[in-house]
């Protein structure tokens, strides 16, 4: 709250003009008289929250008030405390001085007291109008400030939420978006380096490398099957697949009130237009060289480069040196020169922080409640793969609707490949209708089937036989079953 300033700063040689200013103002301030320099600049230092106004006499010497006025104006003084000057010597150099040091109010001798008076109260009150309306500025720009601080937490936390979620209905890791966040801004800041004609912000960097975040966030729209599919995905899935970019477009636009427009079109370019190429060839506009938003562009980079170094549920990841090999020679399509050779600078730096961005350390970015459902997650996933690799059995997955099968433990390390396009391939031929039927004599309230049949196993891939159990799995809406998991024994006696 603003003090109350009770107190008036009198600086004049001549005692009876003192006291007449004392006799006039005596119902309103109570006097502090001094008659140098030095003395009324140690007053105003030590009482300046309480000096309501300064008196200059014109029986100081010029020398002397420049000097006051000067240290007023170097402590900003003049704009908290109202100056009035009394002169009576008709000096216009003087005159021209004192106006020039900031003195807000001039009184020419001899004066009417009561207009005096009235000329000086009036200053006063608009300087303490003036004060406290500062006051009530200053008080609700930290106020929102710190509502702005509150709102963007929020909407960083809500962000990070949805990016997130597209990356729980996938059986990829939750920090590729964390990754790619931090990868496109030190490619932002790498860009901005190296053309500073383009007068790129620190602000615009950190607002691309949040909407960095939501780039995937159409892929909420998108089937879990397609999604998660451990194989190529046909040309219908594809095409499926390539309309996350518009999906997202859709939700980012629920979110526009959050936004200013300017960030909201980084948003929206990001999340529609990440996966165009230089050359034309990339989708979902086949927008090509400066058609291409350069937000979009960067995320694009980062995005591809954490997909090359990371295992997906298609691929084995590849190692950093492959990856940026893979990427200039243009396996992944055409990239702006321009942005490719920001990424040459940066590679190492890239590689680094993409490796401090993986396992445990990710957890120094994100806030306790992320850290607690990423970590459970992790976890439960890492206990399912140490599960089926310590025991001595084998055990899979299968997909109903694409008829994939992803083999656990003993089949892998004995030349079958992982991932089956065909659940079928290795039972021997005459035993398929046993299983098909034997599967669709399942239903959601009996799960369970055990069966024998002969399977190819071992290094030469001979038909053995083996018993089979297979759990099932329904979906809870539609009481459709959508896959199952199993344990294949081999039968090692008559």
């Amino acid at each position: 709250m603003p003090t109350n300033h009770n107190y008036m700063l009198i600086i004049g040689k001549n005692h009876l003009q003192n006291q007449n200013i004392v006799d006039i103002f005596n119902d309103h301030y109570k006097p502090i008289i001094v008659q140098d320099i030095s003395k009324a600049i140690e007053s105003l230092e030590a009482n300046h929250s309480q000096i309501g106004i300064v008196m200059i006499d014109d029986s100081m010497d010029k020398d002397e008030i420049k000097d006051f006025l000067d240290f007023c104006l170097s402590k900003h003084l003049d704009v908290q405390i109202p100056m009035v000057f009394i002169d009576g010597t008709e000096d216009d150099e003087l005159y021209n001085l004192v106006f020039s040091l900031k003195i807000d109010e001039v009184i020419r001798k001899p004066y009417n007291p009561n207009i005096f008076k009235a000329r000086v109260l009036n200053l006063t009150a608009l300087f303490s109008h003036k004060y406290r309306l500062q006051w009530l500025v200053d008080t609700q720009t930290k106020e929102l400030r710190e509502s702005i601080e509150v709102l963007n937490q929020m909407r960083l936390e809500v962000l990070e939420s949805l990016g997130t979620l597209v990356e729980f209905r996938s059986i990829e890791s939750g920090e590729h978006i964390y990754r790619v966040r931090f990868i496109t801004e030190l490619l932002m800041q790498e860009y901005q380096q190296c053309h500073p004609e383009l007068d790129i912000s620190n602000e615009m960097i950190h607002e691309i490398g949040m909407a960095s975040i939501l780039h995937d966030i159409g892929k909420i729209s998108v089937s879990d099957t397609i999604l998660n599919k451990p194989a190529r995905l046909t040309e219908e899935e594809f095409n499926e697949m390539k309309k996350h970019t518009m999906y997202g477009c859709e939700i980012i636009k629920q979110f526009k009130g959050l936004y200013n427009e300017k960030t909201y079109q980084y948003y929206y370019d990001v999340i529609r237009s990440h996966h165009e190429k230089w050359d034309g060839k990339g989708y979902p506009d086949g927008l090509k060289k400066d058609e291409i938003p350069l937000w979009a562009q960067i995320v694009s980079v980062a995005d591809i480069y954490d997909a090359l170094t990371n295992t997906r549920v298609y691929k084995s990841a590849y190692h950093h040196s492959k990856a940026v090999k893979m990427i200039y020679d243009g396996e992944c399509g055409m990239i702006n020169p321009e942005v490719l050779d920001c990424f040459k600078n940066i590679e190492n730096e890239v590689h680094q922080t993409a490796q401090a961005l993986s396992g445990e350390k990710i957890e120094s970015f994100q806030n306790e409640e992320e850290n607690f459902v990423m970590h459970n997650l992790e976890r439960e996933r890492s206990y399912h793969r140490a599960y089926t690799e310590l025991l001595s059995d084998c055990y899979f997955e299968y997909d109903s609707e694409y008829r994939t099968l992803q083999h656990y433990n003993i089949l892998g390390r004995v030349g079958l490949e992982k991932y089956h396009e065909d659940m079928y391939r290795n039972v021997h031929p005459d035993d398929i209708d046993k299983l098909k039927q034997a599967i669709n004599q399942t239903s959601s309230s009996n799960p369970t089937l055990k069966l024998y049949i002969r399977i190819r196993y071992g290094m030469q891939l001979a038909y053995m036989p083996c018993l089979v159990t297979i759990r099932t799995t329904w979906d809870i809406y539609t009481n459709k079953r959508i896959g199952g998991v199993g344990k294949i024994e081999i039968v090692r006696n008559n």
